[in-house]
């Protein structure tokens, strides 16, 4: 019998591991395979509140958006996405200059062009999003969309149990 790590290159988790860790292993492979994803970043919403806080971030240079919160209530793009389930995919952050939110400004500042973002819900509930940024102007075609979706919806399922 032969065995293959198929061109894997990563290294392994430490166990027990930090959800941190876990996504920085996630960042670095999704990095791997799409060079153009710059940042992987974890946002959590508590629903008691209404408050959505930045909680993790992964990337080849720090988060504009470190200790961010904003009421999702703030967010009204944010909010429909939770309330369809839907991801969204943003092709150029320049059109949403309109857009006075301080965290789009951020972002922007920090020299991101594109965004995926994917509604963490489980069993009906939001637990929070993940957001894929990229330097690079409509990155995230149908095709990369299609491979990062799959493991973006298990890695929330990851969250949502750890949280």
């Amino acid at each position: 019998m032969s065995t293959s790590t198929h061109g894997y290159s990563g290294k392994p988790l430490p166990q027990p591991a930090l959800l941190s860790q876990k996504l920085d292993t996630l960042f670095e492979q999704l990095h791997e395979r799409f060079p153009g994803v710059n940042r992987l970043a974890l946002a959590v919403y508590d629903r008691q509140t209404d408050i959505l806080s930045t909680f993790l971030a992964s990337g080849d240079e720090p988060s504009p958006l470190l200790n961010y919160q904003a009421r999702l209530a703030n967010v009204p793009s944010l909010r429909a996405l939770a309330d369809r389930g839907v991801p969204r995919t943003i092709d150029d952050l320049q059109s949403l200059a309109v857009n006075d939110s301080e965290h789009t400004h951020r972002l922007q500042a920090a020299g991101f062009a594109a965004s995926y973002t994917l509604p963490m819900i489980y069993e009906g509930e939001l637990f929070g999003f993940f957001f894929c940024n990229s330097r690079h102007r409509a990155y995230f075609t149908a095709a990369v969309v299609g491979s990062l979706d799959p493991v973006l919806r298990l890695a929330a399922l990851t969250v949502v149990f750890e949280l």
